[in-house]
């Protein structure tokens, strides 16, 4: 039952495809009949001001490496800069960092505040927040069925990761994920109350 919504702190050095992260992203593409497009998450007033943006290190992935665009009509990932390496340090603590060192590639996803600022002024990041929480949900199941393991990361040097990525102060990043091939199964007991 908890397969799907475990957190992978362990990535093994095996190299993801391109229809493995095809499939990872595949919950946030966007669909619709008669041209309206439809999401599997919600976001306030229907704006969708989150862009998913991946890092992908050089050896993780048979793509180029670089950082992507994931467009979510199109379900395409567009080359946005390449040779971008993130220092494993710029994620805080030890754990974060052995993690980020093992992993394939990083899932940001960046609010635009010039789109949804206008809509709900002060309490755009609360509403950015929740859209991206529910992504991040969207993902963590799907990796699974594509031998692609996720772990959240919470503690990350902001301007550092902002300014590699190239990204201004009007996009700050909402969520982090990194991601790879999961280490070995792990087994687990269920606990009782």
């Amino acid at each position: 039952m908890f397969d799907a919504e475990r957190t992978e702190w362990a990535f093994e050095p095996v190299q993801l495809s391109a229809a493995q992260l095809g499939g990872l992203l595949a919950p946030l593409r966007s669909a619709g009949p008669d041209g309206r497009q439809k999401y599997r998450y919600p976001s306030a007033g229907g704006v969708y001001a989150i862009s998913t943006l991946l890092h992908l290190k050089a050896g993780g992935t048979d793509l180029e490496p670089g950082v992507y665009y994931h467009h979510p009509v199109e379900h395409g990932l567009s080359l946005l800069a390449q040779d971008v390496e993130l220092d494993p340090a710029r994620y805080g603590m030890l754990s974060n960092q052995a993690t980020a060192e093992q992993a394939a590639f990083a899932i940001y996803l960046v609010a635009d505040l010039d789109g949804i600022e206008p809509h709900y002024g002060v309490s755009s990041l609360r509403y950015a927040a929740l859209e991206a929480g529910a992504m991040c949900m969207l993902l963590r199941p799907a990796g699974p069925a594509q031998g692609v393991g996720l772990t959240q990361i919470g503690g990350f040097d902001d301007r550092a990761i902002t300014a590699a990525l190239g990204l201004g102060a009007r996009q700050p990043i909402i969520a982090s994920l990194l991601g790879g091939s999961p280490a070995a199964a792990r087994e687990f007991e269920e606990g009782t109350l």
